[in-house]
């Protein structure tokens, strides 16, 4: 599933932009979601960070820009997901320093649009969130978003998944920390890497999961997680 969102003040634009979308999506192939805002402030009071997502962003709204937006993102390194949207210029060279994932005129929305998606498409496949583990003398292939969090145990990690068996692999923290999280794993306690995707809430001293887990939060890291996590619940 490839999850689509729209934001934009201008209802004819951001409407075009939608079909535009729904016929690209067809054609590939692409099953899709689309939602939509009508400013940066909404977008944000309401975004959830999803996996496979790509995110269509008017450069020049009221309350937000969505200049001031994708740097809201870059802290949670999900800048790259957005495609900016504007008919001047000037805002176009702005943005650069935000580093989008590509930047459209809207006079050229009908051939620019389909080709982000497709480009997107193939980056993502070419990253796909496999990650690959040993443990065991086993080889194990799993989707990020199938993990819930990993806890330090001795000299080995425990991966502990949405579903099926726990798996023990031999691994440092530290290492593990720098790779995922820009895959949205944020290292919550010295033994922990909690997978945001299933974070529920947040409490003075936990993170509470969606299946009813709770994993404690050391005061060092407190101010990084609850930074994290609201980029994310937002």
């Amino acid at each position: 599933m490839l999850y689509i969102t729209i934001c934009d003040d201008e209802e004819i634009i951001a409407q075009k932009m939608k079909q535009i979308i729904k016929r690209e999506a067809k054609k590939l192939n692409v099953p899709i979601v689309i939602e939509m805002y009508a400013n940066g402030g909404e977008f944000l009071s309401q975004y959830q960070m999803k996996e496979k997502e790509l995110i269509f962003m008017d450069i020049d709204m009221p309350i937000k820009s969505g200049i001031e937006v994708i740097r809201q993102l870059e802290k949670a390194e999900r800048n790259r997901n957005v495609v900016l949207i504007t008919s001047y210029d000037y805002l176009a060279l702005e943005s650069l320093s935000c580093a989008p994932f590509q930047i459209i005129r809207k006079m050229s929305m009908d051939s620019d649009i389909p080709l982000a998606i497709e480009r997107y498409l193939k980056e993502w496949e070419r990253q796909r969130p496999v990650l690959e583990f040993k443990g065991k003398g086993r080889a194990y292939r799993l989707e990020s978003g199938d993990i819930l969090y990993m806890e330090k145990y001795k000299h080995y990690v425990i991966v502990h998944q949405k579903k099926g068996e726990d798996i023990k692999i031999r691994g440092n923290m530290q290492d593990l920390e720098s790779e995922l999280s820009a895959r949205g794993f944020v290292r919550v306690h010295t033994g922990y890497l909690v997978n945001l995707q299933h974070c529920y809430s947040l409490e003075e001293k936990e993170v509470v999961l969606r299946e009813g887990l709770r994993i404690p939060i050391s005061r060092s890291r407190k101010k990084l997680v609850r930074e994290q996590f609201m980029v994310n619940r937002r």
